[in-house]
């Protein structure tokens, strides 16, 4: 019984150590152009020109950073699966994929948030070093070697087992935070540290560590940065409502939101943001 705890303990201590080399990635200027074409989904991080994104897996049940848990200083998730975990239209099993909308449906199954972000959250927030690590956001998935100017809507990638699609960027305005929490999310709206979520085409296995492989980029120009940049536009053009409204893979609402605007029945995306 003991050596059993003791090899538990033991995994749960190598994965840990795992998330975290992977969470020490910084950016890296030098990505080489074609960090964006299908294959290896690669992407930008600290001493090498392109690196394979890798997932984090976190199962987490709530925001620490933002609603300030007391057990988010400690470094890690609340619970660090050793093992791969069932993904499907639901969710990840065995925990929440809780940055859901109140009512969430199939384009919200797993909401993801880039690992190089938590370099620059604990340079910003030196206070709150410890409590920036994957999960932080109530992420399900941390990725590692990419961010919302890399990914794109409607990203068709492969995890394990799993095929999901990236069909919209977060929402900072529905985050959930404590008063003086109010900064962290303010300047992730600011600089469009978002993360985003997809949707599941067929469910699988995933395992923490294993390298996303992107299958199809149907919308090169559409970045989740570009996408939520939109969004605070006052007045988008007539060409890019046109296009949002039958852009392939973007969540269903957001596109019949577009279709609405770009024939003048809405002056403007921002009426849908409370969908």
């Amino acid at each position: 019984m003991g050596g059993t705890r003791s090899c538990d303990l033991e995994i749960a201590s190598g994965v840990a150590n795992f998330m975290n080399e992977l969470l020490c990635q910084t950016e890296d200027s030098q990505a080489p152009p074609d960090s964006r074409l299908p294959g290896g989904m690669f992407g930008r991080s600290s001493g090498h020109l392109s690196t394979p994104c890798q997932v984090i897996l976190s199962l987490s049940r709530g925001s620490s950073v933002l609603l300030h848990r007391k057990d988010a200083g400690r470094g890690v998730p609340t619970e660090i699966p050793s093992g791969p975990v069932w993904v499907d239209r639901s969710g990840i099993s065995a925990g929440q994929a809780v940055k859901r909308a109140p009512l969430f449906g199939p384009d919200r199954a797993v909401y993801a948030y880039p690992a190089l972000h938590y370099p620059k959250w604990r340079i910003e927030f030196p206070s709150l070093t410890h409590e920036f690590h994957s999960g932080a956001f109530g992420e399900g998935f941390t990725l590692t070697g990419i961010d919302e100017e890399t990914a794109c809507i409607g990203d068709l990638i492969r995890i394990g087992s799993c095929r999901l699609q990236l069909s919209e960027p977060g929402q900072p305005d529905e985050w959930d935070y404590a008063g003086p929490r109010k900064r962290i999310v303010e300047t992730a709206k600011r600089k469009n540290r978002t993360g985003w979520y997809y949707r599941i085409i067929d469910p699988g296995w995933v395992t923490a560590g294993d390298t996303a492989v992107l299958l199809k980029r149907p919308n090169r120009s559409w970045s989740v940065t570009r996408f939520s940049q939109l969004l605070s536009v006052a007045d988008p053009t007539r060409k890019d409502l046109a296009e949002l409204g039958t852009l392939e893979g973007l969540a269903l609402d957001w596109q019949g939101a577009a279709r609405k605007a770009s024939k003048g029945l809405e002056q403007s995306l921002e009426l849908f943001r409370g969908r």
